[in-house]
């Protein structure tokens, strides 16, 4: 029997192979595509996403019944005496009420902790990542919580788009920044703060480095507000669109902030139901809490 274990919704970033191979707990979204569901990550793969993104093919998405995530609470806990569940920012997904009302049965009092989250994709997968090495080392359950709970603390992320067509469908923007991603030469660029999208902080940049630049500018204004110890952050590059050379973006990154690491996620992948809401060509950099030795 394990001290604890994690469950995870499948906006995280990782696979469910990866998941179930740490020993973790993977609950999929429900994506609709031309009046068909699928279980994401299971039954519909990332490739099938591009080519319906690709052909212009807008898909809808939904959480889970709370049932099904009950049966997944107690498979994780046939295994772990506690539960630490992850998902994506109860700002703009159902997934983390629906994670609550599951654990709020008798049967899983004392047993399970549902995160508040203020997490995106990124923020989840660098988690995880994280995560998996506090469990190879043994980590108690109060201290992987408390980690884990600092790094939801303070979310700031800059999200350089192709387009706004997507995202603009699901209502998750404001109608001006929709607008954004029908204006010749604007790169359409979106703030995360806190667990959603700024509706306030519309970025309207002529190119790639002034996007880029500007949502520095974002970033470093959040850090300077909250009074963040850069010493234990990082500023992070998830993702990199395709015609952007990665090593450039890192060094521009690095040309336009001091006093804080910069690192580049080389291996983070934009999956699945991420995908359905914001297209898969994109760059996305933001505050990240860095591992603790």
């Amino acid at each position: 029997m394990n001290d604890w274990g994690i469950v995870v919704d499948s906006a995280c970033g990782k696979t469910k192979k990866w998941i179930e191979d740490n020993g973790w707990y993977f609950v999929p979204y429900k994506i609709f595509y031309d009046n068909k569901e699928y279980d994401d990550g299971i039954n519909i793969e990332t490739k099938e996403i591009k080519l319906k993104i690709d052909k212009g093919t807008i898909g809808k998405t939904s959480v889970p019944s709370v049932e099904t995530i009950k049966e997944k609470y107690r498979e994780g806990l046939l295994n772990n005496k506690k539960l630490i569940v992850l998902s994506l920012s109860e700002k703009v997904s159902g997934m983390n009420n629906a994670f609550r009302l599951a654990a709020e049965e008798d049967e899983f009092k004392g047993k399970i902790k549902v995160v508040k989250s203020k997490l995106f994709t990124p923020w989840m997968t660098q988690i995880l990542e994280i995560v998996s090495k506090y469990k190879k080392n043994n980590m108690s359950f109060d201290k992987v919580l408390k980690w884990i709970e600092k790094a939801n603390k303070h979310t700031s992320g800059i999200m350089i788009l192709k387009d706004l067509k997507f995202l603009g469908s699901s209502g998750r923007v404001s109608s001006s920044q929709a607008r954004l991603g029908s204006i010749v030469g604007i790169k359409p660029t979106l703030s995360w703060i806190d667990g959603s999208i700024d509706k306030d902080s519309s970025i309207k940049a002529r190119n790639y480095k002034k996007a880029v630049v500007r949502g520095l500018e974002i970033i470093k204004s959040y850090i300077e507000s909250n009074k963040i110890d850069t010493s234990k952050y990082a500023i992070g590059l998830a993702y990199n669109q395709v015609d952007e050379d990665r090593k450039k973006t890192v060094q521009l990154i690095k040309d336009n902030i001091n006093d804080i690491d910069v690192i580049d996620y080389k291996n983070f992948e934009m999956l699945g139901v991420s995908m359905v809401h914001i297209g898969y060509d994109i760059t996305g950099f933001g505050l990240f809490l860095k591992e603790e030795k």
